[in-house]
C-alpha cells in the first residue's frame, strides 16, 4: 500500500451519495458463465463477445483479485484517472457501485444510501482514531478494469484500479466481467500484455498493475528485468515505483543499486521515494546512507528530506550529524528543514541546539526561520533568549 503522502489529500469528509440508477441504462454486464474456468479462457470469451457484439465506442473487461491494503483504504477510478484514498479524505462519487452494477443490490438493501452514508461515517470515526501506520492490513477485492477501444479487441487503451464497494461509471459502454482471478493467472494475464505492447503510457499503467499483485518473487523478478533492461526512463523509474509495495530483501538491495548507481537521475531519485515508502528497518539504513554519501547532492537532498519525513530516532539523528559535518552548506540547510518536518514538533530541540551553536552563521538563520514556523512554547522562549543575547 502507498505512503499516505502518495495518497490523494481532500480537506474534510464529504459523503453523497445518490439513489442508484437501474442497471443497464449505463451498459450492460456481461458475466461469463464458468467463472471456474482459468483466467486465460474468460479472458478469450469476453473478447469473442466483444467482436460477435460489435461493441461501438468499446468495451470492459474486468475482474477481481485479493489485494491486501491498510483496513480504510480504497481505489477509485474517475475518468481516465485512478487513485488511493481513505475514507476520511474520501468524496464518493455519485453513482452506483461497481459490486451493485455486477451483482445487482442484495435481499433487504432497499436503503443502502442511507446505511452507506451511516457505514463511511462510522469508519470515517474509526480511521481517526486509528493513525494510518498503525491500521491492521486486511485482504480485499480490488477489480483491475480493461477499457479497449472498438477497432482494438487485444491491447487495452485504459487500465482501473477500483474498490468493488466505491461507484464506477461505464461511461454507457458494456462490460465483460470475469468474476475472481488467482492472483498468478492475473499476474501471467497483465506481464503478457505489458511485453506485448508498443504505447509508453499504457506500459506504464500495465506495470503498475503488475506491481499491485501479491507474489512478490514473481513481481520483483519482473520488475527487476525492466529496472535492467533498455526500456525508456520513465518506464524504469515507475519500475523503481513499484518496488515499494513489496517489503522483501531484493526490493531493498535494487532500490540501493538504483539510487546510487542508475544512469538516470530521474530514476534514482524515484528509487529514493520508494525507499521511504518501503515498509523494511534496513531501508532507513540505506537512506542515511544516501543522504551522506550520494554522489549527486539532488539525491543528497532528496534523501535528506526522506528521513525528515520518516521521524525515527536513527533519522534524527543521521540529519543532525549532516546539519554539523557535511562539507556543504546548502546540505546542511536540507537537514535542517528536514529536522523541521519531524512529526509533534520532534525537531525542535535540535533546532535550538543548531540555532544556538552552529559555527555557519546561514544554517543559524535557517534553524532560526524553522523554530519561527513551528509554533512551538520552547521555540519561542529559545528565540527570545537569542535576541537578549
Amino acid at each position: 500500500m502507498r505512503h499516505p503522502s502518495r495518497i490523494l489529500s481532500l480537506v474534510g469528509l464529504t459523503v453523497l451519495i445518490l439513489a442508484p440508477q437501474v442497471l443497464g441504462q449505463t451498459g450492460e454486464i456481461y458475466r461469463h458463465p464458468h467463472p471456474q474456468e482459468n483466467l486465460e479462457a474468460r479472458w478469450a470469451w469476453a473478447q469473442e463477445q466483444a467482436e460477435r457484439l460489435s461493441t461501438d465506442g468499446g468495451f470492459w473487461i474486468g475482474y477481481s483479485i485479493k489485494h491486501l491494503v491498510r483496513e480504510f483504504t480504497y481505489f477509485i477510478s474517475e475518468g481516465s484517472s485512478s487513485f488511493t484514498t481513505t475514507t476520511s479524505r474520501l468524496r464518493i462519487p455519485s453513482g452506483v457501485t461497481l459490486q451493485e452494477r455486477i451483482y445487482g443490490r442484495k435481499p433487504g438493501q432497499g436503503t443502502s444510501d442511507e446505511k452507506a452514508i451511516k457505514e463511511l461515517a462510522r469508519q470515517a470515526l474509526e480511521e481517526r482514531d486509528v493513525p494510518y501506520s498503525q491500521q491492521k492490513k486486511v485482504w480485499k477485492d480490488v477489480a483491475l478494469i480493461f477499457r479497449f477501444n472498438p477497432r482494438d479487441s487485444k491491447q487495452p487503451a485504459r487500465l482501473h484500479f477500483s474498490s468493488l464497494d466505491v461507484p464506477f461509471e461505464t461511461d454507457g459502454l458494456s462490460m465483460f466481467w470475469l468474476d475472481p482471478a488467482e492472483d498468478g493467472e492475473s499476474f501471467a494475464l497483465v506481464s503478457g500484455l505489458f511485453e506485448k505492447s508498443k504505447d509508453l503510457k499504457q506500459q506504464k499503467r500495465l506495470l503498475s498493475a503488475v506491481g499491485f499483485h501479491s507474489d512478490s518473487e514473481r513481481v520483483v523478478s519482473f520488475l527487476e528485468g525492466v529496472l535492467q533492461s533498455r526500456a525508456p526512463e520513465e518506464l524504469r523509474a515507475r519500475a523503481a515505483s513499484e518496488l515499494e509495495d513489496h517489503p522483501v530483501p531484493r526490493s531493498l538491495d535494487l532500490l540501493r543499486e538504483t539510487a546510487f548507481k542508475d544512469r538516470s537521475l530521474d530514476v534514482r531519485k524515484r528509487a529514493v521515494s520508494a525507499l521511504e515508502d518501503l515498509e523494511m528497518e534496513g531501508a532507513v539504513d540505506v537512506l542515511i546512507e544516501l543522504a551522506k554519501h550520494g554522489e549527486h547532492p539532488d539525491i543528497r537532498k532528496r534523501a535528506i528530506s526522506t528521513l525528515g519525513d520518516l521521524a525515527s530516532r536513527k533519522a534524527a539523528e543521521a540529519l543532525i550529524d549532516i546539519a554539523y559535518n557535511d562539507p556543504e552548506a546548502d546540505i546542511q540547510k536540507r537537514a535542517v528543514y528536514a529536522l523541521e518536518d519531524l512529526p509533534d514538533n520532534e525537531g525542535v530541540p535540535y533546532l535550538i541546539k543548531i540555532a544556538q551553536t552552529h559555527p555557519h552563521p546561514q544554517v543559524r538563520k535557517s534553524a532560526i526561520h524553522c523554530l519561527g514556523d513551528s509554533g512551538d512554547p520552547r521555540a519561542l522562549d529559545a528565540l527570545i533568549a537569542i535576541l537578549k543575547k
